[in-house]
């Protein structure tokens, strides 16, 4: 791959934003990587603020996905009672899916990091 400004010049880089091939000449390094400098220096630079002040919400994420699995369990657990109770298929059906919904909600909310 050649550098997009000089062609005949391998490149050694890719920007972070536009994502054109860079020689060493043209590639800038910031502090959130590699850019072909000017306008795509400050996207990639507010694109690295973004996602490192967006990690602490990714564990109240998880937290959140993880309260609402077990909302989920206990309300399937207790329409599947009832619907046994009842012999209501309906509502049998329904509490198994909420179960189901519980449980992969439960595996879900493992992938999030923590606090």
């Amino acid at each position: 791959m050649k550098c997009f400004q000089h062609r005949d010049v391998d490149a050694v880089a890719v920007c972070k934003h536009c994502a054109k091939a860079l020689c060493a000449e043209c590639a800038a390094e910031g502090q959130g990587g590699i850019s072909c400098g000017g306008a795509c220096a400050e996207e990639v630079e507010l694109q690295h603020t973004l996602l490192h002040s967006a990690k602490p919400s990714l564990g109240s994420a998880g937290a959140t996905v993880g309260r609402t699995a077990y909302f989920l369990l206990i309300c399937g657990a207790a329409m599947l009672v009832l619907g046994l109770m009842d012999g209501q298929t309906f509502t049998i059906t329904m509490g198994a899916i909420f179960l189901i919904c519980g449980l992969i909600g439960r595996f879900t909310a493992r992938k999030f990091p923590k606090p």
